[in-house]
């Protein structure tokens, strides 16, 4: 099997993917839209919103609080299924062996396959690719996965123009009120659309 073969096999499934997180993300928008509403207006806003058949099967009634969470969760399950199957596209076609010595941390053995690609932040996007898909396979480990991935997210929090010595919050692992990183490190590569990966995954893959 090629790699092109690899993606039309895995279109459908991706693509769906996608479509349902445009989906989602409509969704978060009217919640964002319903939380800047005035006081007054809010209560009845939100029983419009919530009212929508389209978002009543996913969140459950909680009073006046926008139930924006189930929503953000479903979406980022979305994009770990995303990063998943570009993960195994990598694992199973990548014919790199040279190691990068930046990235030569405990447990960087079985990461070698993946350094490769445009770089982001300074990290290759493969790496980018293989670090998200752990963090969102083992979400119970935390900030406790092996030293290749934890490195990988304190460059993309470090390797900015936010200021010096700012750590952007978004892929700070140690970030109490993120647990999800896949939609922000989606957003940073520019996945949002099916076009976007395939083209990625295949330039990475055909150099």
């Amino acid at each position: 099997m090629t790699v092109s073969e690899y993606l039309d096999k895995t279109a459908p499934a991706v693509e769906a993917a996608f479509n349902a997180i445009a989906s989602y993300n409509t969704l978060i928008e009217e919640d964002l839209a319903v939380r800047s509403a005035s006081d007054a207006a809010q209560l009845e806003a939100l029983a419009a919103w919530a009212d929508n058949p389209k978002v009543r099967p996913l969140v459950r009634p909680i009073g006046p609080t926008v139930p924006d969470e189930a929503l953000s969760f479903a979406r980022d399950a979305l994009y770990g299924v995303i990063f998943q199957v570009a993960y195994r596209a990598i694992k199973l076609f990548s014919t790199n062996a040279q190691a990068l010595p930046t990235f030569c941390v405990a447990g960087y053995g079985g990461a070698i396959p993946f350094m490769i690609g445009r770089k982001i932040r300074g990290v290759p996007l493969g790496l980018v690719i293989f670090a998200a898909r752990n963090h969102f396979n083992h979400l119970d480990l935390g900030a406790r996965l092996y030293e290749i991935n934890l490195h990988v997210f304190r460059e993309l929090s470090r390797n900015h123009d936010l200021g010096l010595h700012h750590i952007d919050p978004r892929f700070d692992l140690l970030n109490a009120s993120c647990e999800n990183y896949t939609a922000n490190v989606a957003e940073l590569i520019g996945w949002d659309n099916y076009a976007a990966y395939c083209d990625d995954v295949l330039d990475i893959l055909t150099f």
